[in-house]
């Protein structure tokens, strides 16, 4: 049997788990946006930073070296679902323990929690949502591997 929101094939004792196909793309497209924006938002900001304080190329390119790395980490889960999931986790609680730690000190504690939570926090919500997504499509596909 298919079902309109269903792009695979559900068996009649899987049609539990086919409402949880929709759940399931519609958390896998938002994380998806989430690090896509969160990623290309930082590239933009290192370049624009860069060009502004009139760096040089050499600089420019370090400065856009990490933002390109959060480019890699969004694209990851693309194949790698609850792999890119776990890096872009990680990445978000490094981010969330690091950045505090070295930035003690030299600003102000209401730049630091404004800066971690638009550095760490969109690839902790992302990599957990893509970690989430995974563990539903395996769930569901255990399911449907029962039934037949």
């Amino acid at each position: 049997m298919r079902h309109l929101e269903c792009t695979e094939e559900c068996t009649a004792t899987a049609v539990i788990s086919c409402a949880g196909h929709t759940k399931t793309k519609r958390m896998r497209s938002i994380a998806r946006a989430l690090a896509l924006i969160w990623a290309c938002w930082w590239i933009f900001f290192a370049l624009a930073n860069a060009v502004g304080e009139r760096f040089s190329q050499q600089a420019v390119l370090i400065i856009a070296f990490f933002p390109l790395i959060f480019l890699g980490s969004a694209v990851i889960p693309r194949r790698w679902e609850r792999t890119g999931g776990a890096v872009l986790l990680l990445e978000g609680l490094i981010i969330l323990f690091g950045y505090p730690w070295i930035a003690f000190n030299r600003l102000p504690l209401s730049a630091i929690i404004v800066v971690v939570l638009t550095l760490a926090l969109p690839p902790l919500v992302a990599g957990f949502l893509f970690l989430v997504a995974g563990w539903r499509k395996s769930k569901t596909s255990e399911v449907s591997r029962e039934s037949e």
